[in-house]
C-alpha cells in the first residue's frame, strides 16, 4: 500500500511537471510570435451559434466593437450563425480545437496568458467557458477579470468555485441565480464578503415603439423557440398539440430552431409547423407579431431571451415555473406560469388547460397581451444594461 501511495505522489508530480513545462512552451510561443491587442479587452465565449446566451454576448460585444477586442472562442460551434456578427465586433479567434484537446490546452492557456499579461490594465470577461477558469491562475494581479453566470445549474458555478477569489466581478442576470450564488458559497466555505462582488444586470431586448400585431383568429397560434436539447423539453410542445386536439381546443403550433434532437426523424410531427433556425432578427420578430402565445416547458432555465422578445411583442408567455421566470412573470398578470414537476403527463396537460382557458377567455388573453408588453417596455429596453457594460470595460488599457 506504501509503494502505491509513494507511485501515486510520482505520477501526479509527473503530471504537474508536465503541465507546466507545456504552460511554458506557450508562453515561449508567445514571445516568438508575438500578437498584440490594442485594446485591453479580451472575452471568451464557447461558440457562436444561435442562442440567447449568444445574442447576450453580441449585444455586449457591440457596445465595444470600435475597440477591436480579442473573442477568443472555446468550444465547437454548432452552426457559423452569429460568427460574422462577433467579427464585425472585434478580432474573432476560433480556439476551439486547441482549447479542448489535452495539452494542446495548457499550451493555449501558457499563450493567451502571456498575451494578456503583457496589457497594462486588460478587463478579461468570461460566460460559459470552462476554458477560461484555466487562464485565471495565471493572470497578473493588474488584470481585472469578470464572468457572467447565465443560470444558475448549468454547471458554470461548480466549474468556476475554486477561482473565486480571483474574479473581481460576477454578473447574474436574474435574483435567483444572485440567490443560489450565495448559498453555494456558503455551502463550499467561500468568505462571505465575496458575494459582494455579484452584480445583477437583466438582459435587453428590442422593445418596438409602435408596435403592429396580426389580427387575432378563431384558433390560438402558439409559438415555440429555442433549442431541442434535453432541458427545454421541446417535444412536450408535440404531446400538448396532440392533447388541445383531443379537448377540442382549435390551436396552431409553431417551432422555430434546430429540433433535431427533439424531433428525429419518425417522430410524430402531426400538427405542427417547423420553421428551422431563423438568424435574421427580422424574421424573428414578424414570427412574433403573428402569435398569441410562447410555450416553454423547460426544466432548467436562467431568464430567456425567448420570454422577454415574446413579452415585448405582445405575446403571452406560458412557461415553466423555474430559475429567475417567476422574478418577471406574475402568473395570470402578465403570463402564465406552470408549476415544475418530473410528470411529464401532468405539465402536457397543464400547459393544455391554460391554452384552453385563453381560447375560451380572450378578454384575460387581451389583458395578458397589454400587461407583458407593458412589463417589456418598463423593464427590458437595457439601459441598465448598457450602462453596465460600459462601464465595465472602462479601465481596460493595452
Amino acid at each position: 500500500m506504501a509503494r502505491d501511495g509513494e507511485l501515486h505522489r510520482e505520477q501526479v508530480a509527473m503530471k504537474a511537471l508536465l503541465h507546466e513545462i507545456l504552460f511554458r512552451l506557450g508562453a515561449m510561443l508567445a514571445l516568438l510570435i508575438p500578437l498584440r491587442n490594442d485594446s485591453g479587452l479580451f472575452f471568451f465565449f464557447p461558440c457562436y451559434h444561435v442562442g440567447g446566451a449568444e445574442r447576450v454576448h453580441a449585444d455586449i460585444l457591440r457596445l465595444h466593437g470600435d475597440k477591436m477586442p480579442w473573442i477568443v472562442i472555446t468550444n465547437r460551434s454548432e452552426t457559423s450563425a452569429l460568427k460574422e456578427e462577433f467579427s464585425a465586433c472585434g478580432r474573432l479567434l476560433d480556439l476551439s480545437w486547441p482549447a479542448g484537446r489535452r495539452g494542446f490546452e495548457t499550451i493555449l492557456t501558457g499563450y493567451l496568458a502571456a498575451c494578456i499579461n503583457r496589457c497594462a490594465s486588460p478587463v478579461v470577461f468570461g460566460s460559459n467557458s470552462s476554458f477560461y477558469y484555466l487562464l485565471l491562475p495565471r493572470l497578473h494581479q493588474r488584470a481585472r477579470c469578470v464572468d457572467l453566470i447565465h443560470a444558475f445549474g448549468c454547471g458554470t458555478e461548480t466549474v468556476s468555485l475554486p477561482y473565486v477569489e480571483r474574479l473581481d466581478r460576477r454578473v447574474v442576470i436574474n435574483e435567483k441565480s444572485r440567490i443560489d450564488l450565495v448559498e453555494l458559497y456558503r455551502q463550499h466555505g467561500v468568505r462571505a464578503e465575496l458575494a459582494e462582488r455579484i452584480d445583477l444586470v437583466e438582459n435587453k431586448v428590442d422593445v418596438p415603439d409602435n408596435l403592429v400585431r396580426a389580427p387575432r383568429g378563431e384558433r390560438l397560434r402558439v409559438l415555440y423557440v429555442g433549442r431541442g436539447t434535453s432541458e427545454k423539453r421541446a417535444h412536450l410542445v408535440g404531446r400538448v398539440a396532440r392533447a388541445c386536439v383531443r379537448m377540442g381546443v382549435p390551436a396552431e403550433f409553431t417551432l422555430i430552431g434546430d429540433l433535431a434532437d427533439a424531433y428525429p426523424a419518425g417522430a410524430d410531427r402531426e400538427g405542427l409547423r417547423f420553421i428551422g433556425e431563423l438568424h435574421d432578427p427580422a424574421e424573428i420578430k414578424a414570427h412574433y407579431r403573428q402569435n398569441d402565445l410562447l410555450i416553454l416547458p423547460s426544466s432548467r432555465e436562467g431568464f430567456p431571451m425567448v420570454i422577454m422578445e415574446a413579452m415585448a411583442h405582445a405575446v403571452v408567455p406560458l412557461a415553466t415555473a423555474v430559475g429567475g421566470i417567476p422574478f418577471h412573470l406574475r402568473d395570470g398578470e402578465n403570463g402564465c406560469l406552470v408549476e415544475e414537476r418530473a410528470d411529464e403527463a401532468a405539465l402536457v396537460e397543464a400547459f393544455a388547460a391554460l391554452i384552453a382557458r385563453l381560447h375560451a377567455d380572450r378578454a384575460l388573453l387581451e389583458r395578458l397581451s397589454a400587461a407583458a408588453c407593458h412589463y417589456a417596455a418598463a423593464r427590458f429596453r437595457g439601459e441598465g444594461f448598457d450602462r453596465y457594460y460600459r462601464a465595465l470595460f472602462e479601465s481596460a488599457r493595452p
